[in-house]
């Protein structure tokens, strides 16, 4: 994760990455877009995804919003964490 004044500006994974993000289309949702691939990395603009590139033999599938179906959106080995670590203050 890199940061810009205060900011998230990116996250980029390596190595056999995952990524699932919705899609909304003038504040409405309109699907959810899986993608896979050696490297992922989100751009972020004003808290939001603002673009997602995918390298090394990426694979995306999209799914749209009546079409949902949710153990299709479960990253494997995924677990949500809550503890949230403390930002040291130099």
């Amino acid at each position: 994760m890199k940061f810009k004044d205060n900011q998230l500006n990116y996250i980029r994974v390596d190595t056999n990455a995952a990524s699932i993000y919705y899609t909304f289309e003038d504040s409405i949702p309109n699907g959810v877009n899986r993608a896979s691939g050696e490297i992922i990395t989100l751009y972020f603009n004003n808290k939001q995804v603002e673009k997602v590139k995918v390298v090394g033999k990426p694979k995306g599938t999209y799914y749209p919003e009546n079409l949902i179906n949710t153990s299709e959106l479960l990253l494997t080995g995924f677990k949500l964490r809550y503890d949230k670590p403390e930002r040291r203050k130099y």
